[in-house]
């Protein structure tokens, strides 16, 4: 995991030091998101809850974007005990991990005080925790992978000095070690102030 994050940091540090991104904005933000795990297991069903993030967006570039992050995630998911009938609802179980993505885009629009954005890129997660009060397996982190990738894409608006974004996560890899194709999909908002 330190060697993804030093990695982050080096790509980070040679963006800004490279001349084609004169600008460089720094936003930190907070947010709202859902989460979507694709294939539910042999006993448990899968419904996803909400969540929240906190992180910071390194924006560099104006009409050509280039935005690394890195941002903690707490994500929820409720469980259906599908084993029996009738199904029972438990309190299911929150995963938190430290998210980092890397984006590129375009920014459009000449208005100071209105721009837009549309961003698209590559995420990778590291497992800090996991946690439930009802299934054991799910307070196991070894039955969890320690990283995992998404694809990412988004829309954001700029106004005056405010960020809002909107992004969504496609899981590419499984979040769970047994495979399944237990994988996240994850739509967050979040609301930002522009540095």
């Amino acid at each position: 995991m330190k060697n993804y994050i030093l990695s982050f940091f080096l790509f980070f540090a040679l963006c800004v030091s490279t001349p084609t991104f004169a600008q460089l904005n720094i936003i930190p933000k907070i947010g709202v998101n859902t989460v979507d795990i694709r294939n539910d297991l042999d006993d448990y069903a899968f419904e996803g809850s909400r969540g929240y993030n906190v992180g910071v967006d390194f924006r560099i570039g104006e009409k050509l974007i280039v935005q690394p992050g890195i941002h903690y995630y707490k994500l929820k998911t409720e469980l259906e005990d599908i084993s029996n009938e009738p199904v029972a609802n438990l309190n299911g179980f929150s995963n938190t991990s430290i998210r980092v993505p890397l984006m590129i885009g375009r920014g459009i629009g000449e208005n100071e005080q209105l721009q837009f954005r549309i961003l698209a890129g590559g995420l990778a997660a590291f497992r800090m925790k996991v946690d439930s009060e009802d299934v054991d397996f799910f307070n196991d982190e070894d039955n969890f992978k320690a990283a995992t990738f998404s694809a990412i894409g988004g829309v954001g608006v700029d106004i005056s000095r405010i960020a809002i974004n909107l992004t969504y996560e496609y899981g590419l890899s499984d979040i769970l070690e047994e495979g399944n194709g237990t994988r996240n999909n994850i739509a967050s908002l979040t609301l930002g102030f522009v540095f």
